[in-house]
């Protein structure tokens, strides 16, 4: 790239405007050197005032005890997963998302991700059958079920 730019300002009366964009570049001197050479360079980077917005939540209120948390029914059920927290981040999750319009959830392995997923899209689907007038756009619940079609 350097070479072609170079061989292009050799063809203009002028030389070529550069615009270098990167925002995780650190050294912007050295990323300035590299672009502008011998010629003058104006580096734009104003201050990042990060705030980040940190919150811890905990599903259930007594996470030792978790199988003490009284069992519901329907989508709330977690019959045959007694004493695991499972059930109550899932639901934790979907209630999340569905409160926001975009959500991003990290997971430890790309499996538990594709796990999470399903279960959330089964959550969801109880909750619409449950009530129909939950209204969610297309683009957020494709989101939320990985659909990768019609867009």
């Amino acid at each position: 790239l350097a070479l072609s730019l170079e061989r292009l300002d050799a063809l203009l009366h002028t030389s070529a405007q550069r615009i270098g964009l990167s925002a995780t570049v650190r050294s912007a001197s050295d990323v300035a050197a590299f672009l502008g050479g011998d010629r003058p360079v104006t580096v734009v980077n104003p201050p990042a005032m990060r705030h980040p917005q940190i919150r811890i939540v905990v599903p259930v209120a007594n996470m030792d005890d978790v199988s003490s948390v009284a069992s519901g029914t329907g989508e709330d059920s977690h019959a045959g997963r007694e004493g695991s927290i499972w059930p109550y981040i899932e639901t934790g999750i979907l209630d999340e998302v569905l409160r926001h319009r975009s959500t991003i959830v990290f997971t430890n392995s790309r499996g538990l991700a594709e796990k999470l997923t399903a279960r959330l899209n089964e959550l969801y689907a109880a909750r619409l059958q449950r009530s129909p007038s939950i209204a969610v756009d297309a683009a957020h619940f494709e989101s939320t079920s990985g659909a990768t079609s019609n867009r």
